[in-house]
């Protein structure tokens, strides 16, 4: 049965495995650059199955059975293979080493033939049921953020998201400036499609009076002076909260259909306008 679910990792264990991923350096995951795991981490995340213990059993030498086991269980939890696995944290070659019975040590030497780890990929995505994103993969998983995009346009939780997508779908995760650049890809179409449908239900005369909001007279735009909190309670700031409000009441549309918008997306577009 592949293995390439995140099913049985604790969730407090996955969580902290992608906050250490965002802190390390793609090109060298250990690089003593996030705090060493704990014991609970190692085991929900690094322990050795059955199955993995038949496949890496199967290895002659003791440095290719710890390279093979390394590259595997790095690929479970992180969905992308190391260069090397020498560059894993100390403390997960540690564990994974004891439960083959041998000396982190065992280790040096492994590679050295790149045909080895060629063909440990290979076995590795066979056994977990990973495969390598190709281009239609590309297209649906910016269509699934795209639809995210109706719901929030922070990019962190569109990553996390799109991690989950490759989850879900067996994918083996790319490189991070190509998974940011989907990203970013499918948020500006999303929004721009967004932007376009809602733009669409206001008239000529409003749009033209939004447009003018924004722009900027004498160093200041008709939208910062709208949203000036008011000074000190006096019988003029009343009356200047009063003409502030009918003049807002004259810009908004009788209605908006939202459609798949969500009111938490809606609060960020506005947190947007009030940093204009």
């Amino acid at each position: 049965m592949p293995a390439a679910t995140e099913v049985g990792l604790g969730v407090s264990a996955r969580s902290r495995q992608r906050q250490r991923r965002r802190q390390a350096p793609a090109s060298r995951p250990a690089a003593g650059s996030s705090p060493p795991y704990g014991l609970e981490e190692l085991r929900a995340l690094f322990t050795l199955n059955p199955d993995d213990l038949i496949i890496v059993g199967a290895a002659r030498k003791e440095q290719t059975r710890l390279g093979l086991a390394l590259l595997l269980v790095w690929a479970r939890v992180e969905h992308r293979f190391v260069s090397d696995p020498a560059i894993l944290p100390a403390d997960v070659i540690s564990f994974v080493a004891s439960q083959l019975g041998l000396p982190p040590q065992a280790l040096s030497g492994y590679g050295r033939r790149p045909a080895t780890r060629t063909a440990h990929v290979a076995m590795i995505c066979r056994h977990l049921g990973l495969r390598l994103m190709g281009r239609g993969d590309e297209e649906q998983l910016g269509q699934f953020l795209e639809a995210k995009v109706a719901q929030t346009g922070g990019l962190s939780a569109l990553r996390e998201a799109a991690e989950g997508w490759l989850v879900r779908q067996g994918l083996l995760r790319p490189t991070e400036a190509m998974l940011d650049r989907l990203i970013q890809q499918a948020r500006a179409t999303a929004e721009e499609r967004l932007f376009t449908l809602i733009a669409g239900q206001l008239g000529k005369r409003q749009r033209e009076q939004l447009d003018a909001l924004c722009e900027t007279q004498e160093g200041e735009s008709a939208l910062v002076a709208l949203r000036t909190p008011p000074r000190a309670p006096s019988a003029s700031s009343l009356q200047s909260e009063c003409r502030r409000l009918v003049s807002i009441r004259e810009l908004l549309p009788e209605r908006i259909a939202w459609g798949v918008v969500t009111q938490n997306r809606r609060r960020q577009w506005a947190g947007m306008v009030r940093r204009l």
